[in-house]
C-alpha cells in the first residue's frame, strides 16, 4: 500500500451485531455474527448481545478521537443507552508508509429491551460523524403449535 492509495480519513469497514464479540490482542473474535433479524413471541422483549466494529485509521492520524455506538428506531429516535470511548492510533514501528491501522471494537449489551417490533439500526459515530450503520428488524413471531407439548393438550 502506498501513501497515494491509503485512506486519508477515518472509515469503518465493519459494523454488525453478534451473539458474542470480544477484542483480544488486536483481533476481533465473534460468535453468531452478522444477524439482521430478531424474532420474539411477545413484547416487551429483552436480549443480551454484542455490537462489533472496526475503524480504519490513516497512517498519519495520531489525534485523539471520540467514538459513540448507539441504537435508533425507524423514526431516528435513540433507544437504549450509548457506548462511548476515546482512541488514538499510533503507527506501528514495522508499518509501511501509508499503511492504515485497524482498530477493532466490541461491546456487550445486557438486557436491551425492545418495547415493540420494528426497524432499528446500530450506529457508529466518530467525532460526531456517522461512519457506519447496521440495520436490523425485530419481529413478532408466535411459536408454532407443538402437539407433543403437554401444555397444548385439551383440558378435561
Amino acid at each position: 500500500m502506498t501513501a497515494a492509495t491509503s485512506p486519508t480519513t477515518l472509515d469503518s469497514p465493519a459494523l454488525f451485531l453478534a451473539d458474542h464479540a470480544a477484542v483480544e490482542s488486536g483481533k476481533l473474535y465473534v460468535n453468531g455474527g452478522f444477524w439482521s433479524r430478531l424474532n420474539f413471541p411477545s413484547f416487551p422483549a429483552a436480549l443480551n448481545f454484542a455490537v462489533a466494529a472496526t475503524i480504519r485509521v490513516p497512517w498519519h492520524d495520531h489525534k485523539q478521537h471520540e467514538f459513540v455506538m448507539r441504537f435508533e428506531n425507524a423514526d431516528g429516535e435513540q433507544i437504549g443507552g450509548t457506548i462511548t470511548g476515546n482512541f488514538a492510533a499510533g503507527t506501528a514501528p514495522d508499518a509501511r508508509e501509508g499503511e492504515a491501522a485497524i482498530l477493532p471494537l466490541a461491546a456487550v449489551i445486557n438486557n436491551f429491551v425492545f418495547e415493540r417490533p420494528g426497524e432499528f439500526s446500530a450506529i457508529l459515530e466518530v467525532d460526531g460523524e456517522v461512519l457506519n450503520r447496521w440495520p436490523f428488524r425485530v419481529v413478532q413471531q408466535l411459536m408454532p403449535f407443538n402437539p407433543l407439548d403437554p401444555t397444548n393438550l385439551p383440558r378435561m
